[in-house]
């Protein structure tokens, strides 16, 4: 039981940066990326290209990947949700725009990967040597230190940012009331612009810990993991940074716990009768407020 938990809080980590990704866009815009799963894949690829085929080293080839993503998160906004805010055409439009931006990303990705690899799946090597460590009947790697670490950091410095600078500050009263922020003096378009900028940078980010993770990258990486941390997201909290973080340690020790308990195949079943079991005891999510309608 406990090295199911040790290794759900290591895929819980993951999926922590996923959901706050999807949180930070919500609580800016009222909607989710549905783009989001892509950019993962994309972010994934991006550092596998710039680490291993070019050899400049993960630290490099994930710094790329996380300026590339962000980059293309706010090519996101700029293309397919700030016109159709400035029509004040219900989100719901937008959300759709993003689909079908998900669509011709996941298929560019596809065709890229098959024509360069000529295979699905790419092996991408760890950045140090792997070593086991045993405590009594838990085992488990440096690797997956190095991924809570890494989340956990990420996490810290998001929190400081938010709290204890000046564009935390512009960020949050953004999404308080963005009309009350703009007499304050704040560009709430720019910060719309780097939210979707800084969510995207956090999907390159987990799709590399993902592909380090696992061994391996390929076209469709994002598309379950990118799934998953909408579900944390939800289960946490919509627009709840601290609920993505908390619905997404929960998903991944109650995914842990069933592949362990029941077996693999019933991970998607766990991740999806919690959310519905979520929707019908509190459908504002674990740290979500009363429901207005």
């Amino acid at each position: 039981m406990v090295q199911h938990i040790v290794n759900g809080l290591t895929l819980g980590s993951v999926y922590a940066l996923i959901a706050t990704g999807y949180s930070l866009v919500f609580s800016m815009v009222g909607m989710i990326n549905l783009a989001f799963g892509a950019v993962l894949t994309i972010g994934a690829l991006l550092a596998l290209q710039i680490a291993v085929e070019y050899g400049m080293g993960i630290g490099l080839g994930l710094l790329g990947a996380m300026l590339a993503c962000g980059l293309l998160g706010w090519l996101t906004d700029q293309s397919a949700v700030e016109p159709l805010r400035r029509q004040r055409l219900p989100m719901y439009f937008a959300l759709l725009s993003t689909f079908g931006l998900n669509m011709v990303l996941q298929n560019i990705a596809e065709n890229v990967s098959l024509r360069s690899w000529q295979a699905e799946f790419k092996p991408f090597p760890a950045p140090f040597d792997i070593t086991e460590i045993t405590i009594g009947s838990i085992r488990f790697s440096n690797l997956d230190l190095a991924v809570i670490g890494t989340v956990a950091v990420t996490m810290v410095a998001l929190h400081f940012y938010m709290t204890r600078t000046w564009g935390g500050r512009a960020v949050t009263m953004t999404a308080s009331d963005s009309e009350v922020a703009e007499v304050m003096g704040v560009n709430t378009r720019w910060v719309i612009a780097f939210i979707f900028f800084a969510s995207c940078a956090l999907a390159a980010l987990a799709g590399t810990m993902m592909g380090i993770y696992y061994g391996s990258v390929s076209s469709s990486l994002g598309s379950s993991p990118g799934m998953k941390g909408f579900i944390a997201s939800l289960i946490g909290g919509r627009g709840q940074i601290a609920g993505a973080v908390l619905g997404a340690l929960i998903l991944g020790l109650m995914e842990s716990l069933a592949a362990g308990l029941i077996g693999s195949g019933y991970r998607d079943l766990v991740a999806f009768l919690a959310l519905i079991a979520m929707f019908l005891v509190k459908p504002t999510g674990i740290l979500g407020g009363a429901q207005t309608r």
